[in-house]
């Protein structure tokens, strides 16, 4: 008999068969077919059964350790608001959950089952019973954050123990803002084939930037590396940066299991400069889906507010150098060894800037070398200045300025507080200060005998890519400028795209009585967007399409009016606000070829 012949015979037998029967077949057959689903369900992980303790020790990762004497905390907020604290540093995380052994089956499918520990406020290793299973961002000295990417990571079978306590132990560093697990979905769930099937989306552009009027063509292609064939419709949908849906296009796919499937081009025409976000869904026939994002530009070089500068805009600014100026740096240098390295030796820095406001950083100077270039690196809003990848042929300044960091003695508004602190006077307005403190420091870096002042450039992100472009523009000592997702531009256009730090302006307005052109008027001399036209040096600049909190087209409104002869930028289409790790090392490389330095 055929397959096809007995399947027929199967059911004209079961069209006789007793009503009890037939229940029975079809409550097993549906038991079959949703059993995984239904003894899969995710442990949740929200409780308040988590501990914390501020600090650092690797035995905090095992399992045997005694964690009773923790204080209980919450997750899904920052350390300080779940404790009340204001801390800065190393602390762990940790919580003991029990597996059944009635998810085993389900978990073996796939050999492992997945851990969601939300965001992670800034760099983060999780440990299962003892056994690191991942991380993201990187631990000081190195310091590199990745606040803003969601923790998922595999548990692989062998590690779980069946009910029993299991341990779960987050080793966390924030150095500045709120820290810790602040946001986010905790779960630990059995692997499934939502974690094996991928969405691989390419713009045809390698650059991510579409010429106006061009098609705008992204490849997509399913790849499916679990144990099912699985059949279902395919949707992209591109929306522009406000949100609003521009085009749909859908298409059925099967996907056999273990296959890439060949590239489909979804073709879009979209006669608009500016930002978009194509968003990839694939619902399979059971009802579940998974998505996919991916930024891109169309002529993003067209996105150019005219500038928006006082007529009194370069003489403020002179007047404020002038008066720094009248100031004595006092620069005092302090020893870390705890920093320094076998090629590097750290010093701790404090110098009196505008006002008589002391700042401080920490200077990284090679070993044994003389004529040196090197970078002022000047940080993001809220967070704390580190040395982080020391440079063995580069002198290196790390500043915190006013209210950031060790620089807190005397001006010290908090966060929130910063933005607002004297809005109420173009001259008292704290960002006045804070560009001046990072002109002190490269008067810092020119007092030094073994930098070449003639090779100085000036990088960072969010604020100090703010900060990079206005010290570009206020300062010609500075020969090369490397801001990512730069913040503080663009401000009319900006409080209409992103939430953030709108509601502070709107509380302060509210407050005082103030309007926004009350506001605007002290911000337009602050706006990077009107700095840019007094930037000449080569520029590169890093963005993020998925941004929310420093938009692209508030990064082009800046870039697009760079004075500069030779300026790159460079699209990070599945990043937010924060760029690739590998971004950092294509700055190096350009600043190496630009001050003529060998690897």
């Amino acid at each position: 008999m055929s397959p096809a012949t007995y399947e027929v015979s199967m059911l004209s037998k079961n069209v006789i068969m007793k009503p009890k029967i037939v229940l029975i077949l079809i409550c097993s057959f549906f038991s079959k077919l949703f059993s995984s689903d239904i003894i899969a369900q995710p442990i949740d992980l929200s409780s308040e059964s988590w501990k914390f303790q501020q600090g650092d020790s690797m035995a905090w990762a095992t399992p045997q350790y005694d964690d009773a004497d923790w204080q209980n905390i919450a997750v899904g907020m920052p350390w300080e608001s779940a404790l009340n604290i204001q801390y800065d540093g190393m602390a762990w995380y940790r919580r003991s959950v029990i597996v059944p052994q009635e998810l085993q089956k389900a978990v073996k499918k796939n050999g492992s089952m997945v851990l969601k520990l939300g965001l992670i406020d800034d760099a983060d290793e999780t440990y299962f019973n003892g056994v690191k299973i991942g991380s993201n961002g990187k631990m000081p000295p190195e310091s590199l954050s990745a606040w803003d990417v969601p923790r998922v990571y595999l548990v692989p079978m062998k590690l779980i123990k069946w009910d029993e306590p299991n341990v779960i132990a987050v080793r966390v560093s924030d150095w500045g803002g709120g820290g810790g697990m602040y946001s986010g979905e905790y779960v630990l769930e059995a692997t499934t084939w939502k974690n094996k099937f991928k969405i691989l989306i390419e713009n045809a552009h390698t650059t991510n930037a579409f010429d106006l009027y061009e098609p705008v063509v992204i490849k997509a292609q399913l790849a499916n590396s679990s144990d099912q064939k699985l059949e279902g419709t395919l949707i992209c949908e591109i929306k522009d940066f406000m949100g609003h849906t521009l085009e749909k296009q859908s298409q059925e796919v099967k996907v056999l299991r273990g296959v890439v499937t060949k590239v489909t081009d979804f073709i879009f025409n979209i006669p608009q400069e500016g930002f978009y976000v194509s968003t990839f869904t694939f619902k399979d026939k059971k009802g579940y889906s998974i998505k996919e994002k991916k930024g891109f530009a169309i002529a993003p070089e067209c996105v150019k507010p005219e500038p928006s500068r006082p007529l009194d805009f370069d003489a403020y600014w002179e007047k404020a150098r002038a008066e720094l100026a009248q100031i004595p740096p006092e620069f005092k240098l302090m020893p870390l060894p705890k920093w320094s390295t076998l090629a590097v030796d750290v010093y701790e820095v404090e110098m009196k800037s505008l006002g008589n406001v002391r700042v401080r950083g920490y200077y990284a100077q090679p070993k044994g070398k003389t004529g040196m270039a090197a970078v002022l690196h000047v940080q993001g809003y809220s967070s704390v200045m580190q040395p982080f990848d020391l440079d063995k042929n580069v002198a290196a300044f790390f500043l915190n300025i006013r209210g950031h960091g060790n620089s807190r003695d005397d001006i010290n508004p908090g966060f929130p507080g910063f933005l607002l602190k004297g809005l109420d006077n173009k001259d008292t307005y704290i960002y006045r200060g804070a560009y001046m403190d990072c002109i002190r420091a490269v008067d810092f870096l020119c007092s030094r005998p073994e930098v070449d002042t003639n090779r100085i450039a000036v990088s960072g992100g969010s604020q100090g890519g703010a900060l990079s472009i206005a010290t570009a523009s206020l300062d010609k000592r500075i020969k090369l400028c490397m801001p990512d997702v730069p913040f503080l531009s663009d401000f009319p256009n900006y409080f209409k795209i992103a939430h953030w730090p709108l509601e502070e302006f709107r509380h302060y307005i509210s407050k005082t009585g103030k309007t926004w052109e009350d506001v605007y008027s002290v911000l337009n001399y602050i706006d990077i967007k009107n700095h840019a036209v007094n930037v000449t040096c080569p520029v590169i600049m890093a963005v993020g399409l998925f941004d929310d909190i420093c938009p692209p087209p508030i990064n082009f409104a800046a870039y697009n009016n760079l004075s500069s002869l030779e300026k790159e930028y460079h699209l990070y289409p599945q990043s937010g606000h924060s760029v690739p790790g590998s971004h950092h090392t294509l700055k190096m490389k350009w600043l190496y070829k630009h001050f003529g330095l060998l690897p």
